[in-house]
């Protein structure tokens, strides 16, 4: 079952940007029991160090990010949203939508749940019937 579905184009965020989310992915995962990640996390932290400074920054570009609603309204998902907003981290330190959202693949998202879009192209400026067209759709 997927739980979220992305462009296939992978980023790596500047280095002062999201700082301290690894580390609050860390407090959140020790607060409620969870002793490993489900998702890939350990593979984008150097030597399993959950600091800013050991994390790659990798994600993918929230302008194609799609989640599913059972993911999103996942109770740990949630719980993790919540306490984020509840610090406020999210608007102190700049923690967009891009980087949250990857976050939360990185930390619940199991590789064989991730669905990686490489047959799509997206480019601004194109009329909406051949962008249709090229995904395949009939109009």
């Amino acid at each position: 079952k997927v739980a979220m579905a992305v462009w296939r184009n992978v980023e790596t965020d500047p280095e002062d940007v999201m700082l301290g989310l690894p580390e609050f992915s860390r407090y959140w995962m020790k607060t409620r029991g969870m002793e490993t990640p489900l998702g890939p996390l350990l593979n984008h932290l150097r030597d399993g160090n959950y600091s800013s400074e050991a994390w790659d920054r990798e994600y993918y570009r929230g302008c194609f990010l799609v989640c599913s609603v059972d993911f999103w309204f996942d109770a740990a998902v949630q719980d993790y949203l919540q306490l984020m907003f509840k610090t406020g981290s999210d608007i102190e330190q700049r923690w967009q939508d891009q980087a949250v959202q990857n976050m939360l693949r990185l930390l619940f998202v199991k590789p064989e749940a991730l669905h990686v879009f490489h047959n799509i192209d997206i480019t601004h400026g194109k009329p909406a019937d051949r962008v249709l067209r090229s995904w395949g759709c009939q109009l």
